[in-house]
């Protein structure tokens, strides 16, 4: 059953119980429960008011259980449905990434920074993909020859892939010893943030602080102030 089907076949949920499908099937997906996931992502894509955003959550599901050509096809068919889904392009690039496709990804992660998340965890969706490729796009070469991207395996990409793999404690552990870098603060603060850790905002907090605020940073700025400050009483 394609994607389409899953997600308009039978009756569906009303909004309000689509939204609570989509925090539980996004909490699942980061504890690794992908079936639990994937049963609440794909009933909550059937009756949320954008259908979109579960359905990119799908697709990091499919992508976290290494079915990379489905995770790619469920992050397209989520553009689909809203080309302006944040975490529609956050999925695809993922999964590109995955199918060391280096430039089309590096191209879908430049689209995060143009779209506005659905909510907070949009947001740490957002800092998560710049940490996976900041590094990268910064590395990029181009000349008569065209544009040469060459993907860094740094403590802050393997933070941030740990993490898509549903293995935030994993990725705490592995870059606690690593030289500290603006861009592993950010990819450290999604880690506890996936994981459920509150020590998020202060790493935010510390990344914002030294992040350039020129070259395009305004998105990435708006994350990390939003997510570093304290919650709502």
């Amino acid at each position: 059953m394609g994607l389409f089907d899953r997600l308009f076949s039978g009756p569906g949920p009303d909004n309000q119980e689509a939204q609570r499908l989509l925090v539980s099937g996004r909490a699942a997906l980061w504890r690794r429960e992908n079936a639990r996931a994937e049963a609440d992502l794909s009933r909550a894509a059937r009756g949320h008011a954008r259908p979109a955003v579960p359905a990119a959550y799908l697709s990091l599901s499919r992508r976290m259980r290494t079915d990379f050509a489905g995770a790619l096809k469920d992050a397209d068919a989520a553009l689909a449905l809203d080309a302006q889904c944040l975490e529609a392009h956050a999925a695809r690039a993922a999964a590109l990434l995955s199918l060391k496709q280096l430039v089309p990804a590096c191209l879908a992660y430049r689209e995060t920074m143009r779209r506005a998340p659905q909510d907070l965890d949009g947001h740490a969706l957002r800092l998560l993909m710049v940490a996976l490729f900041a590094e990268t796009i910064a590395g990029a070469r181009e000349d008569d020859a065209g544009l040469t991207l060459d993907f860094l395996l740094t403590p802050a990409t393997r933070c941030a892939i740990r993490v898509l793999d549903g293995r935030a404690r994993l990725a705490l552990e592995e870059a606690a010893g690593a030289e500290n870098s603006t861009t592993l603060e950010i990819a450290m603060g999604a880690a506890y943030y996936f994981a459920g850790l509150p020590a998020a905002g202060d790493e935010w907090a510390r990344a914002a602080a030294s992040f350039p605020g020129d070259g395009g940073n305004a998105a990435i700025l708006e994350s990390l102030r939003l997510l570093s400050r304290p919650p709502a009483a």
